[in-house]
């Protein structure tokens, strides 16, 4: 198509890049145009950036930048790779060494266990032997007539510290057959009511001489029941001990008995020192004294609730305390309840002087026994 110019002059803009032929025609005189057109041709040329040339280079650039960039993320995750593998390695022996060592700690630590084992074996067979010589003359001492009661006293003082120190070593020989797994369970049928009572019973005289009243609770109905008799006494006589140790002149103990449909439930409650929250969880590790009882005349030796508590394991049960710091404590004896009939049981030992008045712990009427 073509385009009317108003002057002798024309600017073209706005051209595909390439090549162009511009046609020209003139009106001369008597506005008659020129009868062929005047053909100039154009070339516009393309920018450098798109010139081939320059793409193919920046093309070029980008594979050797991203060849670059991978060979340099390459040698990184290598370099890191070697430091992990290096690092691996030392902690791969390192561990090996701390593997020997704890395995050489651990061989040594059981040498130790069974030689511990083994001294508490042979020093309590060995302090058996004199005491039982002294426990035999020491009896008969206190049968014979025309001592003087004076004198009397101090003997009957003498062979309950000669008791004393029999449980102790018994203690010891427990612990050690525990540690050699050679302690067996020996089962008896046996009266649960008595029982309790005796239990209570062996510790009315030392609560009467401090002043404190120890009591008892359980169903008056007899129950009977398979289990090995030595082994609760154990636990019940150091809950008791403990308590009667702990319990200041005006305190109160109670022991305790529920029977559920198959669990034997032994609590024994005092209104003593009571222990801290810090040092409750501590207190059947074996050795261990809690501050409290480290500054009492009658300190102990740590073994006591330790023995406790394996025994209880021992026998399918639990132990567990509950404690306030200057409000006492309650130490539970969990066993399972393998009922028995009545037959060959322990013979049953008269009950402690009972008043009534006790809530019910279970089914029977239940009452509470009244030491002091």
């Amino acid at each position: 198509a073509w385009t009317a110019l108003d002057n002798n002059s024309f600017q073209l803009t706005h051209l595909p890049y390439g090549k162009h032929e511009i046609l020209l025609q003139g009106q001369g005189q008597g506005l008659r145009y020129s009868e062929a057109p005047l053909s100039v041709l154009v070339f516009v040329p393309k920018p450098f950036y798109l010139r081939g040339w320059f793409i193919a280079l920046v093309l070029a650039g980008l594979v050797v930048g991203i060849r670059q960039y991978f060979l340099r993320k390459t040698q990184v995750l290598r370099k890191q790779q070697l430091l992990l593998e290096a690092l691996v390695a030392e902690r791969t022996e390192q561990i090996q060494s701390d593997k020997q060592l704890i395995e050489q700690q651990a061989t040594e630590l059981q040498a130790l266990n069974e030689a511990q084992s083994r001294f508490f074996a042979n020093i309590s067979h060995e302090l058996r032997t004199p005491l039982t010589l002294i426990k035999g003359p020491l009896s008969r001492l206190i049968q014979k007539n025309g001592v003087p009661k004076d004198k009397q006293h101090l003997l009957q003082l003498i062979q309950k510290n000669s008791h004393a120190l029999e449980r102790r070593i018994n203690e010891l020989l427990d612990l050690s057959k525990l540690d050699s797994h050679q302690l067996a369970i020996v089962e008896q049928n046996i009266e649960l009511t008595s029982f309790t009572s005796r239990m209570a019973a062996l510790f009315e005289s030392n609560a009467v001489q401090k002043g404190i009243e120890l009591s008892v609770i359980q169903q008056t109905a007899p129950s009977y029941a398979l289990l090995d008799k030595d082994k609760v006494e154990t636990v019940l006589f150091n809950f008791l001990s403990n308590a009667l140790k702990f319990t200041p002149a005006g305190g109160r103990i109670t022991l305790e008995l529920n029977i559920t449909e198959n669990r034997l439930l032994w609590s024994v409650s005092d209104t003593g020192c009571g222990i801290s929250e810090q040092e409750l969880p501590r207190i059947f590790d074996r050795f261990y004294q809690a501050p409290t009882s480290r500054n009492t005349v009658e300190a102990g030796t740590g073994i006591g609730l330790a023995l406790c508590r394996e025994l209880a394991q021992l026998l399918e049960g639990r132990i567990w305390a509950e404690s306030r710091l200057d409000q006492g404590s309650i130490f539970h004896l969990e066993l399972p309840y393998n009922s028995a009939k009545a037959g060959s049981i322990v013979p049953p030992i008269p009950p402690v002087a009972t008043t009534a008045g006790a809530p019910p712990s279970g089914p029977a009427e239940a009452v509470q026994g009244s030491i002091l």
